[in-house]
């Protein structure tokens, strides 16, 4: 027997059961808290970005362990994700934790660890720290031992440690600390493990005690086994001292020059702060071309710039470059003193030299030399029309008219140029 299908009513077809191509719409997922408020920061500008979780840490702060802002701050410092884990750490740095924060100077990423250095230096101890230095790598504890020096815990803190270590050695990180301790620490350590601080060691060795520095400068330049070696390193000291302490850097390169060759953008970048003694530094010493430079030093003696040309302490070259942008006085102190140095070959003025000459009769007189006496110019017109400046208009006129018909398009140009 044939069963019958079952009927089905017009109505119920028309319902949602009827219709199985219709998409199902699908509830919203449900987001956590902290997905929610990622969510709120995409919204904000960098400055309300972090205004907003700076509030959070604070509210963190006074809620207490138990309060919800700490557990999502912790849940973010704690993320896969390096953006996410700043958030964390900007916020958990201002609940002041100092378990939270001597774990985000351990973080691998720099940015994280770099924005809990300062609440460290202010909320670990000293026993804290002495353990973070063991674990800390060299570049990171630089970091730190600046924003301890700020707030005035160096150098007992870095002596504290010191004291308790073996002599350092260059491979180890806690020879970072080295720089920031005591002079009297600094003084009972191994000549050896100072000799191997980096440049930027050095500024800060400068930069705390200086008279330290200078006398360990001071000491390797007498020890003549050393003094190679050490010529490199007094070169960074001069540096740092030019930046921090000028006039004690000044003792330290009189010093130098008497035993080595101390290079020469050195020496040029001392005399920008004390011409005067630098310079006589060069003259007394014979330093060849020190001043590859085609500006005269400022508040220079006229005397004692003259002392610099004769002994060969700038580059012969650019005595002319000096002239030319020499102020008025030096110039005619200079033309007066060592004219002949500006004379070409055949004994003519330089041409550039004539043009600033400061008194019009000189420049006259040596400018109708060339064009009547000079018997080599006479054979070069190109050369011979460029003294034609000194004389009045008419008569250089007259003198360059007949060059304007020669076939040669140089002399031509020449003549045209002279005016």
């Amino acid at each position: 027997m044939k069963l019958a299908a079952p009927k089905t009513s017009s109505k119920a077809l028309k319902g949602k059961t009827a219709t199985p191509n219709k998409a199902v719409e699908k509830a919203p997922k449900k987001l956590s808290k902290c997905e929610k408020f990622l969510h709120e920061l995409e919204d904000l500008n960098q400055s309300q970005r972090w205004k907003k979780v700076v509030e959070m840490g604070r509210a963190a702060h006074a809620g207490g362990e138990a309060s919800s802002e700490l557990a999502l701050l912790l849940q973010l410092s704690e993320s896969g994700v390096p953006y996410e884990r700043v958030l964390g750490a900007m916020g958990l740095c201002q609940t002041n934790c100092s378990s939270e924060i001597g774990r985000l100077l351990r973080d691998p990423c720099d940015r994280v660890a770099t924005l809990a250095m300062m609440p460290a230096a202010v909320h670990l101890s000293d026993n804290d720290l002495c353990e973070l230095f063991k674990e800390l790598p060299r570049r990171r504890l630089s970091f730190l031992c600046e924003r301890l020096d700020h707030k005035k815990r160096l150098p007992a803190v870095a002596d504290k440690y010191i004291a308790t270590l073996p002599p350092l050695v260059r491979s180890s990180s806690a020879h970072a600390l080295l720089c920031w301790a005591s002079e009297a620490h600094l003084a009972r350590q191994n000549p050896l493990a100072l000799r191997h601080f980096s440049r930027s060691e050095w500024y800060t060795v400068v930069k705390r005690l200086p008279d330290f520095a200078l006398a360990f400068a001071e000491k390797g330049l007498k020890d003549a086994a050393t003094l190679e070696s050490a010529s490199e390193r007094i070169h960074v000291i001069l540096n740092a001292f030019r930046r921090f302490y000028p006039s004690v850097g000044l003792k330290l390169l009189t010093s130098a020059m008497n035993h080595f060759c101390v290079p020469d953008d050195c020496i040029v970048a001392y005399s920008n702060i004390f011409p005067e003694a630098v310079t006589e530094l060069v003259v007394k010493h014979k330093r060849l071309c020190v001043f590859d430079l085609w500006r005269p030093p400022k508040n220079l003696r006229h005397e004692t710039f003259l002392a610099l040309i004769d002994s060969g302490g700038m580059q012969h070259t650019h005595v002319t470059d000096f002239f030319l942008h020499a102020p008025p006085k030096l110039r005619s102190f200079l033309y007066s003193s060592r004219n002949d140095m500006f004379r070409n070959a055949n004994g003519s003025m330089n041409v550039d030299v004539l043009f600033y000459v400061t008194d019009p009769a000189e420049r006259r007189r040596e400018g109708m030399r060339a064009l009547t006496e000079i018997a080599e110019l006479r054979t070069n017109p190109i050369e011979w029309l460029k003294y034609l400046f000194v004389l009045p208009f008419p008569e250089a006129l007259e003198l360059a008219g007949r060059y304007l018909q020669v076939s040669c398009v140089n002399t031509r140009a020449a003549a045209c140029a002279s005016w």
